[in-house]
């Protein structure tokens, strides 16, 4: 891969092989190197493992049944004016009604949300009023529950508190055989037990 902007250039494991302005035969930093994530095409779609962990203790991607199913799949293309749905389980018809739909919410949803403060909703359950139909966000902060548990959660305070004079990266798994790396990684939150 080559870097647009100077040109340097990365094998697949990240490690710079080439940077043009070097004199020739000069040695490339061992630190010029750039993180890299596993990936896996899945479903008409890339996955993206961010982090370190080994293969093993990765996060599975989800298995769905009727995937290639006839009558069965979906591919959506998504933009701020546009959303298409191609051969979607309820049909073509269906699924162009749904999609204006939640393209008209979307339109209607952001002027509200991008001036809404706080920008974020609350962790716990005890600070906001839920109802039975907010069950999916529930068990969803559940879930995210279960991943700060185990320490993967970042710690967006202690980031955005270096943002203006740090970057910071999503660690790779070359960072558990490599020291030594130009950027930071993101900071994140000690792993606590659930409740």
């Amino acid at each position: 891969m080559t870097a647009s902007c100077h040109g340097w250039q990365f094998n697949s494991s990240g490690q710079c092989t080439h940077i043009p302005t070097l004199r020739q035969n000069s040695r490339i930093p061992a630190r010029a190197r750039v993180d890299v994530y596993p990936a896996v095409e899945r479903y008409g779609v890339i996955f993206a493992s961010l982090g370190d962990l080994p293969e093993a203790e990765r996060p599975p991607i989800m298995d769905i049944a009727q995937w290639g199913q006839e009558g069965w799949g979906s591919a959506m293309q998504t933009d701020t004016e546009k959303v298409q749905i191609e051969h979607g389980h309820h049909g073509e018809k269906m699924d162009t009604q749904l999609a204006e739909t939640t393209l008209g919410f979307e339109k209607e949803d952001r002027q509200v949300i991008e001036n809404m403060r706080p920008h974020f909703s609350p962790r716990d359950t005890q600070s906001e009023l839920l109802l039975p139909e907010d069950q999916i966000m529930v068990s969803y902060r559940r879930y995210l529950d279960t991943w700060e548990a185990r320490g993967w959660r970042i710690d967006t305070d202690a980031l955005l508190a270096k943002a203006h004079t740090r970057v910071s990266t999503v660690p790779s798994p070359g960072r558990r055989e490599h020291r030594n790396w130009v950027l930071d990684t993101v900071p994140l939150r000690s792993a606590k037990a659930l409740a």
